[in-house]
């Protein structure tokens, strides 16, 4: 008995272990490159019917991702990339997305780009984390010669703490860029699965070894 509750520890610690390795990534890389986001969700979205912004967000076991193409093949003016007002809320719980672009967005030409900072505010608990160099901005050259940005930004899962679980959903809304919202699910629940069933398999055994344990000590009286 006592070989058999040593063998369901150590079934506990190796399934423990998959759980370090086993990810679900979504693809995205933060480099201005955004071939990675064609087949993610990405919608339109706009505030006058004229001038269309892409949006894209998506999760994965690590980070939150979100993507914004200004105003892309687009004649409006609205090019200048929005750096505030994003709202990504889970389970009922709001925190706020501030891209800090100040030193960018009247400087860089059409063609340049370069990394950038953030920062999330939880408002429930009236957090601030800041994410150093978590985004990327492109002032993308158009065939005019106008220049439009794109930007992209990877917000770590720890990021939004008690609030995570295996079931989340994030939902993504800027009443600066339009009225619409966009949903995307939250972490893998295989690695939570496999070290729950690891977790009952070590409980059983302990339960019966004990159980076995208190018999012989009848059995000995």
């Amino acid at each position: 008995m006592k070989r058999l509750f040593i063998s369901l520890v150590l079934i506990l610690f190796i399934l423990m272990g998959m759980t370090e390795v086993v990810h679900v990534s979504a693809g995205i890389t933060i480099d201005g490159k955004f071939d990675d986001w064609k087949n993610q969700p990405v919608e339109k979205w706009t505030t006058d019917q004229f001038t269309y912004h892409d949006v894209g967000f998506v999760a994965d076991d690590q980070y939150v991702y979100v993507y914004v193409s200004m105003a892309p093949k687009n004649p409006g003016n609205y090019k200048v990339m929005q750096p505030s007002g994003y709202q990504i809320s889970i389970n009922n719980h709001t925190y706020d997305l501030t891209l800090h672009l100040n030193d960018k967005l009247w400087s860089l030409q059409p063609g340049e780009g370069g990394r950038f900072s953030a920062d999330v505010w939880n408002r429930t608990k009236n957090r601030d984390t800041s994410l150093n160099n978590a985004g990327y901005l492109l002032r993308e050259k158009e065939a005019d010669g106008r220049g439009n940005d794109v930007m992209e930004v990877a917000i770590p899962i720890s990021t939004f703490g008690d609030d995570l679980n295996q079931s989340s959903t994030f939902t993504l809304k800027n009443p600066n860029l339009g009225q619409k919202e966009i949903t995307t699910s939250g972490a893998s629940t295989g690695p939570f699965i496999l070290a729950g069933i690891g977790a009952l398999l070590a409980a059983g055994g302990l339960v019966i070894y004990r159980r076995r344990e208190k018999q012989e000590l009848v059995n000995e009286n």
